[in-house]
C-alpha cells in the first residue's frame, strides 16, 4: 500500500523538474528568436551585435563558477526556483531596453540566472536518475529542445504577424514565473545526495577532454542560437518573413536527436557517436554555406541540430557521476570549459562577419566539428 503513493510522489517529482527545463527552453528561445528585431531596434552592426552578446555568456561563466557551491550550500531546489524567478525578470528587462548600456546589463544577468538554473536543474536530473536507477537526463533535455522548438515557432509566428517582443517576452516570463511557483514544492530535496564529494576539485583527464570537446560544440551551439534567424535574414535568398524558419528545423531536429540520445549512446558508445555528431555539423554548415536558400539552409541548419544535440546531455551525465568531486561541482566544472566556446562563439562570428561576411563567418562552425573529431580519438571506447 505504500509504495504506491511512493511511486506516485516520484512521478510529480520528474514531472516538475521537467517542467523547469521547459521553462528554461522555452523562454531562452523566446529572446534568440527575435535577435533579429533587438538588432534592428538598437541599430546594431553585426560586429556591434556580437560585442553585445558577449554580455550574456560572460555572465554564464561567471555564475558557472560558483553554482557548484551555491548548489551545496543551499540546495538545488532553492537555487532552481529563485533562479527562474529571476531569470524570467531579465527577459522582461532585455525586452525593455532602449540603450546599449541596458542591453549588456540585462543579457549579463540573463546568463547569470541562467546558468544557476542550469546546474541546478542537471543536479535535480541526475536525483531523478538515482531515485529510478535509470538514465533520464537526455530525456529532460530533450524537453528543453522541445520547448525551444515551441519558442522559435511562437517567435516565428509572431514575427509574421508583427507582434512586438516586448509583448512576447512579458507574457512568457508571466508564465514562466506563476509555474515555477506552482510546481516548486514538487522538485527533489535531497542534500544527501548533493552534499557529497568536493566542491572544488581538478577534473579527472577523461572530463576535461570532454569540457573541451563542449567547447568547441557549444561555439557551434550559441552560434546557432544567436546568429541562425541573422543569417536567414541576411545570407538565405527570398527569405522574407521566413527567417525563423532555419531556426525553428534546427531545434526541431534536436530536439529529436537528444529524445534518441539513449539509444544512439548504447549503439555506437561515446566516442562513435561524438564522432557521427562532428561529421553532421560539418556537412550540416557546408549545405547551409554552399545552398543558401530555403531548402538548403532549413536542411544544412537540421543537419547541424543532429549533431549538437547530444553533446551538453553527455557531458553533464558523466561530469554528475565523478567519485572526486560533488555532482553539482562536476556538471560546474565540466561545464565551465564548455561554456567558454559558448562564451566567444557569437563575438567572433560577429567579428568574422564585420571582417569578411556571415557566410563565412559561419566556416567556423565547420572548423570546430572537425576538432571535435579530432579530440573523440583520445576517450575510451
Amino acid at each position: 500500500m505504500n509504495k504506491q503513493p511512493e511511486k506516485y510522489v516520484s512521478n510529480k517529482r520528474n514531472i516538475a523538474v521537467g517542467i523547469v527545463f521547459f521553462l528554461l527552453g522555452l523562454s531562452f528561445t523566446t529572446w534568440t528568436s527575435r535577435i533579429a528585431d533587438i538588432q534592428q531596434k538598437l541599430n546594431l552592426t553585426d560586429g556591434q551585435l556580437g560585442s553585445v552578446l558577449f554580455a550574456m555568456p560572460v555572465g554564464l561563466w561567471v555564475s558557472l563558477a560558483v553554482s557548484g557551491w551555491f548548489v551545496k550550500k543551499y540546495s538545488s531546489k532553492s537555487i532552481a526556483v529563485w533562479g527562474v524567478i529571476l531569470y524570467h525578470i531579465t527577459l522582461v528587462a532585455i525586452g525593455m531596453c532602449s540603450t546599449t548600456i541596458q542591453l549588456v546589463i540585462s543579457l549579463f544577468l540573463s546568463g547569470l540566472f541562467y546558468s544557476a538554473v542550469n546546474v541546478s536543474m542537471n543536479t535535480q536530473g541526475t536525483i531523478a536518475e538515482q531515485n529510478v536507477n535509470k538514465t533520464l537526463l537526455p530525456f529532460f533535455h530533450g524537453i528543453w529542445s522541445v520547448a525551444g522548438f515551441i519558442g522559435a515557432f511562437i517567435g516565428t509566428l509572431l514575427i509574421k504577424n508583427g507582434i512586438p517582443f516586448i509583448t512576447q517576452f512579458t507574457i512568457i516570463a508571466s508564465l514562466g514565473i506563476s509555474t515555477i511557483l506552482l510546481f516548486k514544492k514538487y522538485l527533489f530535496y535531497r542534500p544527501e545526495l548533493e552534499k557529497v564529494g568536493k566542491t572544488f576539485a581538478i577534473p579527472e583527464k577523461s572530463l576535461i577532454i570532454l569540457g573541451v570537446i563542449a567547447f568547441f560544440a557549444m561555439i557551434c551551439e550559441s552560434t546557432m542560437y544567436v546568429w541562425s534567424v541573422v543569417y536567414f535574414q541576411k545570407e538565405v535568398h527570398n527569405a522574407n518573413n521566413n527567417i525563423g524558419i532555419g531556426y525553428s528545423v534546427f531545434m526541431a531536429m534536436m530536439t529529436i536527436g537528444r529524445f534518441a540520445n539513449n539509444f544512439l549512446l548504447g549503439k555506437y558508445g561515446i566516442r562513435n557517436l561524438i564522432i557521427i555528431n562532428a561529421c553532421l555539423i560539418f556537412s550540416g554548415t557546408l549545405v547551409a554555406i554552399i545552398y543558401p536558400s530555403l531548402i538548403g539552409g532549413s536542411i544544412g541548419f537540421g543537419l547541424v541540430g543532429l549533431g549538437i544535440s547530444s553533446m551538453v546531455p553527455l557531458v553533464a551525465g558523466v561530469a554528475s557521476k565523478t567519485e572526486r568531486m560533488a555532482p553539482a561541482s562536476g556538471i560546474a566544472s565540466v561545464l565551465t570549459i564548455g561554456f567558454i566556446g559558448f562564451l566567444i562563439g557569437p563575438p567572433l562570428i560577429g567579428f568574422l562577419s564585420q571582417q569578411f561576411n556571415l557566410k563565412i563567418a559561419f566556416v567556423l562552425l565547420a572548423v570546430s566539428s572537425t576538432f571535435i573529431g579530432a579530440l573523440s580519438r583520445f576517450l575510451k571506447p
